[in-house]
This record gives structure tokens, sequence and C-alpha cells, in this order.
């Protein structure tokens, strides 16, 4: 089974809300309970976010969505669709790869203090294909079980890493946590210092703060000290992106 997702120091006091509108393309629609398996999910990470940060996902409204195009277009083909208004963050779910990939860059797309999210759905066969080939002794029900398991943590861990990313949390180098760049079935939380990152961008958010103020109190938080978790080129784009808002 994957790893259980958990906060270290889990916060006390009740958790705000957080909405969010869902848009979700033909090749999503076209899976089995896909509106099912997306309410799940957001409530799974919101089972880590609530004692994590303090905040809970709500999702407003779910809609289909008549997206064309190439998967690199569709953070700008959703801003287009959703204009956002009401919301913390507008995510939309698009067609699954044709491989299996942990590849988090493949996986979805998310910018630093961005309000366009997007998660790419599961590919059920080839996804399943590789992690049956590590199953050969379970049959029936055991099987069925694990890899409902598996597909749940992964899409689950998929979206929580482009919340991350749209806070401005940067990438870890550590397998086990969630901002690591490639998935992993063992991921269970984020490190110390992006969990700091993440609760000063979700309380300024939930305060009504521009990005202006965001961007600068991340960033001071950011180079207050030195933190060898962080991957070189991911703090780099991180920090260069507060700067142009901070500038803008």
């Amino acid at each position: 089974l994957p790893a259980t997702l958990e906060a270290s120091r889990p916060r006390e006091g009740d958790a705000k809300t957080i909405h969010v509108r869902i848009w979700a393309d033909a090749g999503v629609r076209a899976q089995p309970k896909w509106r099912e398996e997306i309410i799940d999910q957001a409530d799974y990470a919101s089972q880590l976010l609530a004692p994590l940060l303090g905040v809970r996902i709500a999702i407003d409204k779910i809609s289909d969505w008549n997206r064309t195009g190439e998967p690199s277009a569709a953070a700008t083909a959703l801003a287009e669709q959703d204009k956002g208004k009401d919301a913390t963050w507008v995510i939309g779910y698009i067609a699954p790869n044709d491989v299996s990939t942990k590849v988090m860059s493949e996986l979805g797309n998310a910018e630093p203090l961005g309000k366009y999210i997007i998660v790419r759905g599961y590919a059920e066969q080839p996804e399943t294909k590789v992690l049956t080939q590590t199953l050969p002794d379970l049959k029936g029900p055991e099987r069925s079980e694990i890899v409902s398991a598996h597909r749940r943590h992964k899409q689950t861990v998929v979206l929580l890493h482009m919340i991350a990313a749209a806070l401005g949390a940067i990438e870890e180098q550590d397998p086990t946590w969630i901002q690591n760049p490639t998935y992993k079935s063992k991921q269970v939380g984020f490190s110390d210092r992006n969990r700091e990152l993440l609760q000063i961008a979700i309380d300024e958010k939930l305060a009504d703060q521009n990005d202006q103020t965001i961007a600068k109190k991340l960033l001071e938080a950011i180079e207050k000290s030195e933190f060898g978790g962080w991957t070189p080129a991911s703090k780099d784009e991180v920090t260069k992106r507060l700067r142009i808002a901070i500038d803008a």
C-alpha cells in the first residue's frame, strides 16, 4: 500500500475554507466515476492540509470543459474559460498521458502565486500495468483494493504538489517529500521550510493580500537562512518569479 498522507506536529483549531472550481475535459470525463474520484482526492488532500496549514478545500463547482489543443496550453485555455473570481484556485483536469510517468512536470502544472492549476488525469491502463508487475501474488479484490489505493495516493499527491507550487513552495530533494520533482508512493508531506512558505502564502491569501505583499514575505522567508533540502534550480526559479511579482 502507498504511504498515508499526514502532518507532523498537527496544528490546533478549526480549519478555514479555501474555495476552488474544477473544470474537467473530455478525456477525464470519459473515465468511470471521474467526478466522485476528484471529490475524494480533494477531500484526501484536505485531510493533510487541515492539520498542516489549517485550511480545507471546498469545491464550489465542477464543470465540463470543452478543451482542445496541447496540454502545454491548458493553463492559458483555463484562464480564458474562467476568470477566477471568488476562487482561491481554478483547477483544470485534463486527459491523462498515454504512458505511465512519475515526473511531476508531466503530471500537472502550476506557477508561483498563480490562480490556475492543471492536473493530468490518471492513465489507468499503463499505470495499472506497471503497478501490477510488482504485485504478482495478489488476486481479485485484494489486488483491486491496492491498485485503487495507489491511484488515490498518486492523484492526491499530484494535486497537493501543484497547490504547493502555486503557493510558492520550492522543489525538494528528499524523495519522501511531496515537493520532490518525482512522484513516489511513499511521499507523505512537506519539509518544515516548505511548510513555512505554504503557511505564509495561504494566510496572506485568506487575508486578501495582493501578490506583491505575498511575494515579499515569501522572499524574506526563503532568504533568511540556507536550506540544503531544496533543489538549487527550483529555488532560483521561484525566487526569480517572486522578484518579478514584487517589481510588477
